[in-house]
């Protein structure tokens, strides 16, 4: 044969395996000679070993078997080689690990106020998603329950917790493998439990007592006496402790026990009320009435419901045969719903539910759940006989979930569950048997409080409690016959579980016993009812301990596995694919077992397992054959149980079939079935075809997979819509079809395809389009205590949308963009309540589809109005507000987060804050949230900005060369500043700057006022911006003298101006007028001016005028007296041209005084002079009718009354020749501003423009350049249409308008003052001024592919997040406004950069003790160092790995201090944002130190330490967990004994300080190892003159012994050294060959399996008499023997030894004989 290279005709696959499952890879070589074939484990090559298996088979099939799948998988290859080379193929194994708790959660008793932290550590491949529960409804992330995972922990935090919170919490851990749960208790109190009992009554007449069991009856009058139980709080360890719900005002105190405490404890007698005693034993079994609330609804007010004769939760007017469910609605109001008949086998819409199991069976409630229907909206639960009611679950109708409570004791009842939904609903469910625990309760019972005593096991693991009943008596009576206790109940509930609870008594006392594993810290609260003939009575006992959550409350959680929906049979054809599918349930998550005929199967490329996170299993087989035939099953098992469901699998044959041929074990390559194909043969076609999702507009449609296909083909009848594979893979049996018609039946057939041959079609499925699509996206924003804005996502097809609120509330209102749009405003709402939001989408023909309701909690205060600054400076500012009403405190933010906000002296809920620490010259935005009592809030107000002064104020103002007149001011001079700014008051000096310039801090101030205080301020000025004016400084000049050199500066015939020289310190001057007469004017330049114009004088008059000077000192003396006299009638003066146009003048000139007309002369005369609306006597006139380009020459003048005349000067004025403005056009037209433009005009200074209508305009050229011809035209009205033309203004006037252009202005300005708010790694906030009307923000970024968000202040708000960002990348971002008028200018574009590192995040501690602690956090990748802040100030130290390592030891710390620690993340690239702030509290207690390990052996050993001042007990922990710890008697140390220690073991122990207030760091650790053998001891030597028989207490397990003897002084072992008849291992040794009367030194070593043991040492001494010899028993009996020897020389007493022992006496002889 000739040579082939080597070749795979089936290359290796990918597969996924569970940890600890055995993973196949196989394949199938070619080539010649037979390649040799080497498998590959990430690179390295794999050899057999027990571990692995490879096998290889005659026809080229090579197996690859890990058997115990234990790493995180990796990359498999399989390579073949042989002269004519090499071939590979890889695939991956992906191992799966079933989720697990590492740190689970442990319960807590807390004081209302605290800070309570949840934390779970956890594991598993993929990594689980954890969810939080309390009391089994699911926590969502909020401000008050705030959920926090990084990493592999994950976290709950309750800042601030209340009585309310109590309750069962847990947190559970979900993958595709399976499911984990966690859970503790959390009980608030509002104080210190009590630790001295208080006696009380347990219930009074008609009504239950708190924390009573409901359904039990008043006790009588007669009843038996209760005895309390005192003690001591419970130490950690010591019990087993379960939070109580109701806990009774005036119930004995908790039960204390100490471990291992027997005394016993006092008794007080309470009072037991009376009760109407039971008639018959038969009525012993019917509840007695009673007006009070019982379980969670009201039993009485279910009969009221039903009506007289009704039985509790019947519907009036029907028997009790037809059952109604009674519901709780969201109000708390009951209603009643019919019982769902199922007889309707026409009208089910759904499946019915499958897998309903009855949990938490009570005496009077059970809880049902089951497998969700798909579609399902609600559930109805039918109860028969129909007692109780049903309890919605917190997390909506939807949930597989119901209470039902109200429920008679001892009953049995039957219950079914049917899905309801919008087309209908299902048939009832297999209904589910169950029986109530107790019987009724009878009227004439009575109840014993017992007491609770608990045992600490010593392996530490497991608790126990007991709690006995005392004897029952009867007041009044001597007789004391009871019957044993009835009922045993734990929080309330009966004690049924054989496993947990052991129940023993007599006939008038009753124990209970719990072996449930004590975890966190709880309260157990244990009730016993006893049952006289005087009537009930009940007593119950608390015990309290911390310690971690048991097994056995782990156990309630947990389920044998149950087959939700099992395997279905199925025949399919030879060469097909064949799906196995079933949903199965189980807790803790089952292990799943494929197997065919009762063997397991072994997945391969034709057999492989699939699973789904929803509880979903399948077992593919693709190929099928003949072998394939058989009965398949599934077995789940976990340690509840096992289930199994089994199928049969029939393969029929198929005509023409390609597979036919194939030897039927043999799979068949994807190569050779299209080659095949390509032959002209046929392949099967598609088959079950399902539709996995439908919607309005889509579907989504899978099948069983074709062997060898390379595409489908899909066909849509009638024809529409776009098929596409999901993931681009044409071979996926699975496609998603999109662009259908809503509410449309659609017929689909599916055809396979290899290359250009294609299968039959398959059967066609038919499928109906919804109506609708269900509303979703949704989102709650602008929330406040009255109001919510909801928005969603647009539905197709949708034409209104309904929405409504549980509970009914408030006004539902449309936006302004309409019923279309998908968003609404909530109104009227009440504060603090959460409401059930369901939203509804509805279309022309009037369908209407609703969502999954969802939840929106109101803030529970008003939101903070009419925020202000004062005192803002460089570094602070005051912020205030208007009160808000039931405000106890204010949280203000502050961003960027900078300084810190002080709290006034009067409180937190005072409506201000002062905030210091600013930076210079930032703007920041400060927004505040009003808090109250029991996590009150309200809504953050509407952000306010501010920016802090650039520059600090001037200080140490100081005056020099003050004089009269003038001073010098110098101050402290202010960094960065480049000027000053000063202020005077009153400012009628003049300020001078230093010639080195305005930056030197002096200035110079002339023209002062003498004898005049004045107050001067100083700000500092930079390009930054300016600082706060300086404090007051305060100046006052050395006072007035009288005015001189007074002179008429002008007269007329009516006025006169006067001058004079100024006084200093004069602030006003007063003139006086002879004959009286005339007005006095101050002129612009103030008061202190030293000028005055008078008017209103009469003309041809003289008169007389003194002036006196005024200031703060007083007045001065008039001055000298001067005289005036005015002129008859005054000329005309300042003729000047107000217009001049190409055919126009106008002219204006000062009035005349007495002139009541005004004649012109015109040279060369032309046109007509035209008074100005008509008034001659007004000082303007217009010539009209001029010749362009003409000088004219003109004279005025003014006439009066009685014929005076005066004229004017000449003057000349020529009429323009200016053409008109060209090419005008407006652009960058903005709401307020246009920008014009037109061909510049020869000659032209300036332009005028005009505007129709009429604006209050500003117009500005560019740089001031008149000439130029452009304009910017402010202050127009928004939205408004103007004409405007443009008219030329050259040297000689204004030429005429030309053709106007018609503009509109924008609806809103332009975004301005953009900022850059906070900015991290990958996301920014940006914010801009707010502008007035707008009602949305349109941002465009930059590279583009960013998302840009509106924030919780809504879509109006000026601010935006942007995500997606990119780490040290540059962005650029405009911004334009909108409204409903229209849209603005797009801002000017804004950069800025992202930082390089994302923020550290995960911060832990850990070695905490009072002085320090080790901080970690996840590493931030990238960074190369970290800035470390710690208030108050601490020692931050770098470990030993380097700046880099995401790690700081903090030293220099004061204990039972609380620690804030932000961290920025640093490297060559850049830094990254802020952290958040992360606080910790240091210990109270110090570190135990001065650990010393002692008195070691194999099995034990001595801890010591020193003293830690304030400690009351110590906890002490090993590495591995082995021992017992027993504290020491009185001793100067503390200290362990350590016992039960495995020998030659290597032990890490720590110690714990703990106090009443807390616990310390644990210590340093300190090591020790166990001995591996016991020393031996005892030795005992047994010496003759030439031997010694040596024995010992020998060591355990110890298996022989090394013994030596020698010679003092020499070392060396003499003797001969030989074993007994025992063996190696027994403790005893015969020596021979020493010398008589000598001294001998013996050791002896013990060995064993783990080596040797110390030296024992022991000396002896030969006996100087030699041995006795010819050892006989001449005299035997049954009971008695002699013995005798030789005599032995000088021999005084002889020791016979016998073995088993007797006795030995002497003979007559004596004991020398």
């Amino acid at each position: 044969m000739a040579e082939e290279a080597p070749g795979f005709r089936q290359p290796i696959k990918s597969i996924a395996v569970i940890k600890g499952k055995p993973a196949k890879f196989e394949a199938i070589v070619t080539g010649n000679p037979l390649p040799d074939v080497t498998w590959y484990v990430d690179g390295k090559e794999v050899t057999a070993t027990d571990k692995t298996q490879i096998s290889r088979d005659d026809g080229g099939r090579v197996t690859l078997l890990l058997t115990s799948v234990t790493e995180d998988g990796g990359n498999i290859a399989c390579t073949a080689r042989n002269s004519g080379g090499t071939a590979s193929s890889t695939a991956k194994l992906v191992v799966r690990e079933p989720p697990d708790f590492v740190q689970r959660l442990k319960s807590q008793r807390v004081k209302e106020g605290s800070r309570v932290e949840m934390v779970v550590r956890f594991r598993g491949t993929p990594m689980p998603k954890i969810r939080w529960y309390r009391e089994r409804a699911e926590l969502q992330s909020t401000d008050d329950f705030r959920i926090v995972t990084e990493g592999d922990t994950s976290k709950l935090v309750i800042e601030e917790v209340y009585e309310d919170d109590s309750g069962k919490f847990s947190a559970t851990a979900t993958n595709v493998v399976g499911r984990v749960i966690s859970a503790a208790h959390l009980m608030v109190t509002d104080t210190t439990p009590p630790v001295t009992p208080t006696g009380g009554r347990l219930s009074t007449p008609g009504k239950l007592a708190p924390g009573a069991s409901p359904g039990l009856a008043p006790s009588p009058a007669g009843a038996a006496a209760l005895t309390p139980i005192s003690g001591d709080l419970l130490p950690k360890g010591a019990g087993v402790v379960k939070p109580v719900a109701v806990k009774p005002a005036d119930e004995a105190a908790p039960v204390a026990v100490k471990a291992g405490d027997k005394r016993p404890a006092e008794a007080k007698v309470g009072e037991v009320p009376a009760a109407k005693k039971v008639a018959s034993e038969e009525d012993e079994q019917k509840t007695v009435p009673m007006d009070v609330d019982q379980a969670a609804g009201k039993s009485a007010g279910a009969g009221k419901i039903a009506g007289k004769g009704a039985a509790a939760g019947q519907v009036p007017g029907k028997g009790a045969g037809d059952a109604a469910v009674t519901r709780v609605a969201g109000d708390g109001q009951e209603e009643l719903r019919p019982a769902v008949e199922g007889t309707d086998q026409d009208a089910k819409a759904f499946p019915s539910p499958l897998g309903v199991k009855a949990g938490d069976v009570t005496d009077s409630s059970v809880t049902l759940k089951w497998t969700p229907v798909t579609g399902a909206t609600d559930y109805r639960v039918s109860v028969t006989p129909p007692d109780g009611k049903v309890v919605d679950p917190v997390g909506g109708l939807s949930v597989w979930e119901r209470t039902v409570e109200g429920l008679r004791p001892g009953r049995e009842y039957v219950l079914t569950v049917t899905a309801i939904g919008p087309e209908g609903h299902s048939g009832p469910s297999k209904p589910v048997k169950i029986t109530t625990a107790g019987a009724a309760a009878s009227a004439g019972s009575a109840a014993q409080t017992g007491k609770a005593e608990v045992i600490s096991p010593r392996t530490g693991k497991k608790k126990q409690v007991s709690a006995e009943g005392g004897q029952l008596r009867r007041e009044g009576s001597g007789d004391a016959t009871v019957t044993s206790p009835s009922q045993l109940r734990r929080q309330g509930e009966l004690i049924t579980s054989p496993s947990q609870l052991r129940r023993q008594g007599t006939d008038d006392t009753a124990s209970l016993s719990s072996f449930h594993t004590a975890t966190g810290e709880e309260v157990m609260s244990i009730s016993s009812y006893a049952t006289a003939e005087a009537g009930t009575t009940e007593g119950v006992s608390e015990v309290s301990t911390v310690e971690e959550m048991s097994e056995g409350e782990e156990d309630e959680l947990s389920g044998a596995p149950e087959f939700n929906r099992g395997l279905e049979s199925c025949q399919v054809t030879r060469g097909e694919s064949v799906r196995f599918e079933c949903e199965i349930s189980g807790s803790p998550p089952p292990t799943i077992i494929w197997l065919k005929d009762g063997k397991e199967i072994d997945e391969d490329n034709q057999h492989f397992a699939k699973y789904g996170d929803d509880g979903s299993f399948a077992l593919v087989i693709t190929n099928v054959t003949d072998a394939d035939s058989g009965a398949y099953s599934c077995q789940a098992t976990n340690k509840k149980g096992l289930a199994t469901s089994t199928a049969e699998l029939t393969v029929k044959p198929q005509k023409n079939s390609v597979h036919t041929h194939k030897p039927a074990s043999q799979p068949v390559s994807l190569a050779t079935i299209q080659e095949e194909v390509k032959d002209g043969q046929e392949f099967p076609t598609p088959g079950g075809l399902r539709s996995e999702s439908v919607t309005d507009t889509g579907l989504t449609l899978a099948w069983l997979p074709t062997p060898g296909a390379t595409d489908y083909e899909v066909s849509i009848s009638p024809p529409g819509g776009d098929v596409q594979p999901p993931t681009g893979a044409p071979n996926e049996p699975l496609r998603v079809i999109s662009g259908l018609e809503p509410a449309k039946e659609y017929e689909v057939t599916v055809t396979s395809k290899i290359g250009d041959k294609r299968s039959a079609h398959c059967d066609p499925f038919k499928v109906t389009t919804k109506p609708l699509g269900t509303p979703g996206g949704f989102n709650a924003s602008k929330i406040t205590d009255n109001s919510i804005f909801v928005s969603w996502t647009p539905v197709g097809g949708a034409t209104d949308y309904e929405v409504k609120l549980d509970p009914p509330a408030g006004e539902v209102k449309l936006t302004e963009k309409g019923s279309t749009v998908p968003e609404r405003q909530l109104t009227g709402l009440s504060g603090g309540i959460e409401y059930r939001i369901t939203v509804g989408a509805k279309n022309q023909k009037g369908d209407r589809v609703w969502a999954e309701p969802f939840l929106v909690e109101t803030k529970d205060l008003p939101t903070p109005s009419g925020t202000g600054v004062s005192g803002l400076t460089d570094n602070e500012m005051t912020v205030t507000w208007t009160p808000v009403p039931g405000a106890t405190d204010y949280n203000l933010k502050v961003q960027p987060q900078v300084g810190e906000v002080g709290v006034p002296p009067e409180g937190p809920g005072e409506a201000r804050r002062h905030l210091t620490g600013l930076l210079p010259g930032v703007d920041y935005t400060v927004v505040v949230e009003a808090k109250g009592e029991k996590r009150k809030r309200s809504a953050a107000c509407a952000p306010m900005k501010v920016k802090t002064k650039a520059l600090c104020s001037p200080s140490e103002i100081r005056s020099s060369s003050v004089t009269g007149s003038s001073a010098v001011l110098e101050w402290e001079m202010v960094p960065g500043a480049t000027d000053y700014k000063l202020h005077m008051e009153p400012s009628d000096g003049h300020v001078t700057k230093p010639k080195k310039g305005g930056h030197v801090p002096q200035r110079g101030v002339q023209d002062m006022t003498p004898g005049k205080e004045y107050t001067f301020t100083i700000t500092a000025v930079s390009p930054a911006g300016n600082s706060a004016p300086s404090k007051e400084f305060k100046l006052k000049t050395p006072a007035l003298a009288a005015p001189s050199s007074i002179s008429p500066s002008t007269v007329t015939d009516n006025s006169a101006a006067l001058k004079w020289t100024a006084v200093p310190g004069a602030t006003d001057y007063t003139l006086t007028v002879e004959p009286a007469g005339g007005e006095v004017w101050e002129t612009q330049a103030g008061p202190s001016d030293p000028e005055r114009v008078i008017t209103g004088l009469h003309s041809g008059t003289e008169y007389e005028i003194t002036v006196s000077a005024t200031g703060p000192e007083g007045t001065s003396a008039p001055s000298e007296r001067i005289k005036i006299k005015t002129e008859a009638l005054a000329a005309p003066t300042e003729v000047k041209q107000a217009t001049v146009a190409n055919e126009e003048i106008v002219l204006k000139w000062n009035p005349v005084a007495g002139a009541t007309d005004y004649e012109l002369t015109v040279e060369p005369p032309a046109g007509d002079i035209v008074a100005m609306k008509g008034d001659r006597a007004r000082p303007m006139r217009r010539l009209t009718g001029l010749t362009p380009g003409t000088e004219y020459k003109i004279v005025v003048a003014a006439k009066d009354a009685k014929g005076n005349t005066r004229k004017s000067e000449t003057i000349s004025a020529t009429t323009l020749n200016i053409p008109k403005a060209e090419g005008l056009r407006a652009y960058d037209i903005t709401d307020t501003t246009v920008y014009l433009r037109w061909a510049a005009i020869a000659g032209s200074k300036d332009y005028t423009i005009n505007l129709r209508p009429s604006a209050i305009a500003s117009v500005s050229a560019p740089e001031s350049d008149m000439t130029q011809p452009e304009r910017l035209v402010e202050g127009l009205q928004p939205s408004t249409e103007y004409n405007i033309s443009v008219s030329a203004i050259t040297a000689d006037g204004r030429g005429p308008p030309c053709n106007p252009v018609t503009i509109v202005t924008k609806a809103l300005p332009m975004p301005e003052d953009i900022t850059l708010v906070h900015v991290t790694d990958v996301t920014a906030l940006i914010s801009w001024a707010p502008i007035e009307g707008a009602k949305d923000f349109q941002v465009s970024v930059e590279p583009q592919g960013p998302e840009v968000a509106a924030t919780e202040a809504g879509e109006a708000a000026s601010e935006r997040v942007l995500r997606g960002l990119e780490p040290a990348r540059d962005y650029w971002v405009t911004v334009t406004a909108k409204n409903e008028k229209g849209t603005s200018n797009e801002s000017q574009t804004f950069s800025f950069k992202t930082m390089a590192l994302s923020a550290p995040t995960g911060f832990k501690t850990s070695h905490m003790s009072d002085t320090t602690c080790v901080l970690t956090w996840t590493p931030v990748p990238g960074s190369e160092d970290y800035q470390v802040k710690v208030q108050p100030h601490g020692e931050v130290a770098v470990p030993t790995a380097g700046a880099g390592a995401p790690e700081r030891h903090l030293k220099g710390l004061k204990g039972k201090t609380t620690y804030t620690v932000t961290m920025v993340a640093t490297s060559s690239k850049g830094a990254s944002a802020e952290s958040q702030i992360f606080t910790f509290t240091t210990s109270e207690l110090s570190t135990p130190s001065g650990l010393t390990v002692s008195d070691i052996t194999a099995r034990t050993l001595t801890l010591g330490w020193d003293e830690v001042p304030g400690a009351i007990d110590y906890i002490v922990t090993s590495e591995p967990d082995y021992g017992r710890f027993d504290s020491f008697g009185p001793s100067e140390r503390p200290g362990r004994d350590v016992s039960d220690l495995p020998p030659g073991t290597k032990y890490t122990f720590t110690v714990v300080a703990v106090s009443k207030e807390g616990s310390s760091a644990a210590s340093e650790p300190i090591k020790a190892t166990t001995l591996v053998m016991d020393t031996p001891s005892e030795i005992e030597v047994l010496a003759t003159k030439d031997t010694a028989v040596i024995r010992w207490k020998g060591a355990w397990m110890s298996c022989d012994n090394r013994v030596v003897v020698t010679k003092p002084p020499s070392s060396e072992a003499v003797g001969i050294v030989k074993l007994g008849e025992h063996g190696p291992s027994w403790p005893e040794r015969t020596v021979e060959g020493l010398s008589p009367g000598t001294t001998y030194s013996v050791s002896v070593i013990a060995i064993g399996d783990r080596g040797e043991s110390d030296e024992a040492r022991a000396s002896f001494q030969t006996a100087a008499l030699p041995c006795p010899a010819r050892l006989s028993a001449p005299t035997v009996t049954d009971r008695t023997v002699i013995v005798s020897w030789a005599a032995t020389e000088g021999a005084e007493d002889y020791i016979v030894k016998v073995e088993p022992e007797c006795e030995v006496v002497p003979t007559a002889g004596g004991p020398g004989a």
